[in-house]
């Protein structure tokens, strides 16, 4: 190996020149940041997971928030429902809208047959308790009609006829084989605890 010395003046051999070329190939290539770029796109690789991961939390702990804000109007709902309840028991011996009501699922079917619904079955009936109040829970399945307007009448009479009743659930589907709407419909109804 020759070493090139800086006051030579001759020209430089084809040889020396390519020995120059590759010395200052591998001169640049030392000082070329390379592991600095590779460092920072791993960074960024890391960060935009990251990124992504909290996204994804961010978006159930909303879902979530708003789940439970949900919750919490119900309870909130119930509870001045409850308070009503007591105040109006407390008010006078006849509790109104909370009065239980004799022969209650006779007057539903009733309403059914002024709505214009051939028939309905029999709920299934269930009762949560609290201090003072029962709110019973009226589950009619399957009710079926030809017509929309005769089962959302039908919703509409149980609700504005029958003191203190509300409506719970509904959901409606059409029925293709039937060529007609079934429904499902769960009504509550605050009563006065013996």
């Amino acid at each position: 190996m020759t070493t090139l010395d800086a006051d030579q003046t001759a020209p430089l051999s084809p040889d020396e020149r390519y020995e120059l070329a590759a010395r200052a190939s591998a001169a640049e290539r030392r000082n070329r940041p390379t592991m600095l770029v590779v460092l920072g796109l791993i960074v960024v690789m890391l960060a935009s997971v990251f990124l992504a991961w909290s996204l994804f939390k961010r978006s159930s702990s909303t879902e979530r928030l708003d789940r439970t804000r949900n919750e919490l109007r119900t309870i909130m709902t119930e509870i001045a429902t409850i308070e009503q309840l007591r105040a109006e028991g407390a008010a006078s011996d006849d509790a109104g809208a909370f009065a239980p009501i004799p022969n209650l699922l006779s007057d539903i079917e009733g309403l059914s047959g002024r709505a214009g619904i051939a028939r309905i079955l029999a709920p299934r009936e269930s009762t949560d308790s609290v201090r003072g109040a029962a709110r019973h829970k009226y589950a009619y399945n399957g009710v079926k009609d030809e017509s929309l307007e005769n089962l959302l009448e039908w919703v509409r009479l149980v609700r504005d006829e029958v003191p203190g009743m509300r409506v719970f659930s509904i959901k409606i589907n059409p029925d293709r084989r039937d060529n007609a709407w079934n429904m499902d419909v769960t009504f509550s109804r605050f009563e006065q605890a013996g």
